[in-house]
């Protein structure tokens, strides 16, 4: 349940950074924006999070999912290949170049 409040919280706080500069321009925003968070957090059946959560959350990100995991293995395999190049780099050292044996000097 307060996973779920904290999923839609999320969701909502993205929405609002990108709509903050036009959406506090109405009257009383901050009063609906107060109320619609105490309903995603009611204790009721009816409440504001579940339902947000099961009619639009849920269903985007499974219309996208297979777009989601595909950039996320593609990030993966960029961050591992940037640490093995990291990796590989420490151990030569500052002053040498990768697969240079120590105590030899470059020709």
């Amino acid at each position: 349940s307060w996973l779920t409040y904290w999923v839609v919280y999320g969701v909502f706080s993205l929405g609002e950074f990108f709509s903050d500069i036009f959406l506090y321009w109405f009257p009383f925003y901050y009063a609906f924006k107060c109320l619609f968070l105490l309903w995603c957090m009611a204790p009721v059946s009816w409440n504001g999070s579940q339902i947000i959560y099961n009619k639009v959350v849920r269903p985007a990100f499974l219309r996208h999912e297979a777009a989601v995991d595909n950039m996320v293995s593609d990030l993966s395999g960029k961050a591992m290949s940037a640490a093995e190049n990291l990796t590989r780099e420490g151990r030569a050292g500052p002053n040498r170049k990768p697969g240079l044996k120590k105590g030899l000097k470059e020709s």
